[in-house]
């Protein structure tokens, strides 16, 4: 059952505040623009493309919706499912038996499944850095410049698992002058059944440290929300979550043409497990539920990202290269059986760890903008999972033996690509592209059977793969706990592509592409 909000009242206390005479210009340009749907109307630039330069979103031959930060203001989007009601064929949604883990689709292209080791149909990328698993993706959004919803196989310049499209997040760079931003928002419910306050409370303080040399950001965001839902067995409010989020960056320009930008966020989340209603007990057209086990979803995540811009004489292009680090951390509980009795709980236990870095040029040669470059990502992954099914404890087990269910598995994985793609204008208005791209992908994986077993976690390195446990001994089993196994692909991502603009706001477009999911 989905979450669903009853809101009687929306309570804004915002201040966004600019000190310096150039964004109090700014400021007054837009005020004389009129109101919020003029704002939302202005150019929208997209990065996708990947070239030296932003583009108009008019002007990509690329099925897109973009976002900049006065749109996503005016529509009131606070997370990144609210995007899906304005993206067509998109569906930005959670799982729904693990709060945060995206269950991303794009014209029917998706996963719905919360196992770590599953690779997604729709790629997530924050400020050019793919994460890797689907878990911590649905967050609360702050402080963003823009956002790009990309239809259609990406796989060309985004590589791996864009089969569906991509998400593309980019952080608001710090500011050349000082400026701050805060706000507080209070939402209430309908009625008192129907569970307490939604508030949030953010602030921003972004400006110069060395003018001219250094500047720099630090922001913070907090969320509480005390839940929607009431729970039938206790009578407790149910859907309960706490969120804050930490944000910095420094922008440093050493010379005129070198310019390196560091950002870092860490996210700490604590949520109420999965809202289950088992429709034995309840009319379908009910919001009524009754679960046992509450559960929970805890997660940090600590993400850094070095993007460094070099221009070059070559082809009046730029040198771009982006480092990226994600540390994942999250551990939840769920009422699977969704009934005030205690059938089918589980919790699992995920770490996560990737590091990446793609290395790329962009440049114009006459009539030929060209993009290519070199990408890497590893990632480590550990995912413990736990079953509680009293119903099926044998009879005849003594009760000092506990009867739970313990597997999971740890993997090693690695990406390596290369890619290429030139725009070439046969005339002003028709443009031709040709591009390709080369991946390579190896997994390693160490597999633990889920059956029952004395307490053990793979995360913690505690849950053996080979070897026979304790337990399993004494109800005379005699198969291994795992097995260890791997394999690598490889694969060739071509495309071929005409562009018309039949006049400056109308244009059309037609690929032939294929797009690499995974191994």
């Amino acid at each position: 059952m989905q979450r669903s909000k009853f809101l009687f009242s929306s309570v804004a206390l915002a201040a966004m505040i600019s000190q310096m005479p150039a964004q109090a210009q700014a400021q007054e340009e837009t005020e004389d623009r009129g109101n919020a749907v003029d704002r939302v109307l202005q150019k929208v630039t997209v990065s996708a493309t990947k070239k030296k330069d932003v583009e108009n979103v008019q002007d990509v031959p690329i099925a897109v919706t973009a976002f900049n930060a006065d749109t996503l203001d005016a529509l009131n989007v606070t997370t990144v499912e609210d995007l899906s009601y304005s993206s067509p064929n998109v569906s930005l949604d959670d799982v729904g038996t693990a709060r945060g883990t995206a269950n991303f689709a794009i014209r029917g292209l998706g996963v719905n499944s919360s196992i770590a080791s599953i690779d997604p149909a729709v790629g997530v990328f924050v400020d050019g850095v793919y994460l890797g698993i689907n878990n911590g993706v649905v967050v609360d959004l702050f402080d963003l410049e823009s956002v790009e919803v990309l239809r259609g196989p990406q796989g060309l310049l985004f590589g791996r698992n864009t089969t569906g499209g991509a998400l593309v997040l980019n952080t608001a760079r710090p500011t050349d002058e000082f400026s701050y931003k805060a706000r507080a928002t209070f939402d209430g419910p309908i009625d008192d059944d129907r569970g307490g306050l939604n508030s949030t409370v953010q602030g921003i303080v972004s400006g110069p440290l060395i003018d001219g040399v250094l500047n720099g950001k630090i922001g913070a965001y907090y969320n509480t929300d005390a839940g929607y839902f009431k729970n039938q067995y206790d009578g407790d409010n149910h859907g309960e979550a706490q969120t804050a989020i930490y944000k910095g960056a420094l922008e440093w320009f050493p010379t005129e043409r070198l310019t390196f930008l560091l950002n870092a966020q860490y996210n700490d989340s604590y949520v109420d497990g999965p809202t289950g209603q088992n429709r034995s007990y309840f009319d379908r057209d009910s919001f009524d539920f009754s679960i046992n086990n509450p559960g929970f979803g805890d997660s940090e995540t600590t993400f850094v990202s070095l993007r460094t811009d070099y221009d070059v004489d070559f082809g009046n292009g730029q040198i771009t290269n982006i480092l990226g680090y994600r540390d994942y951390a999250g551990d939840s509980s769920g009422d699977i059986d969704a009934t005030p009795f205690t059938l089918f709980h589980s919790l699992a236990e995920i770490a996560q760890e990737q590091i990446s870095n793609e290395l790329r040029y962009a440049g114009t040669f006459g009539k030929a903008d060209v993009t290519t470059g070199l990408y890497y990502f590893n990632q480590t992954l550990d995912y413990t999972e736990i079953r509680n099914l009293p119903s099926t404890r044998p009879a005849a087990l003594p009760s000092s033996i506990p009867w739970q269910f313990y597997g999971g598995g740890s993997q090693d994985h690695t990406v390596y690509g290369a890619f290429a793609n030139v725009d070439y204008s046969i005339t002003p208005d028709l443009i031709a592209t040709l591009g390709l791209r080369y991946s390579s992908e190896e997994k390693d994986a160490d597999v633990t059977y889920i059956r029952p077993r004395f307490e053990c976690s793979v995360v913690d390195g505690t849950c053996p793969v080979d070897g026979n446990n304790a337990l399993l001994g004494a109800l005379g089993a005699t198969e291994p706990n795992g097995f260890s196994d791997g394999n690598d692909w490889s694969n060739w991502t071509p495309k071929l592509g005409l562009q018309y603009f039949w006049t400056e706001n109308v244009q059309t477009y037609a690929c032939l592409r294929d797009s690499w999911s995974s191994g």
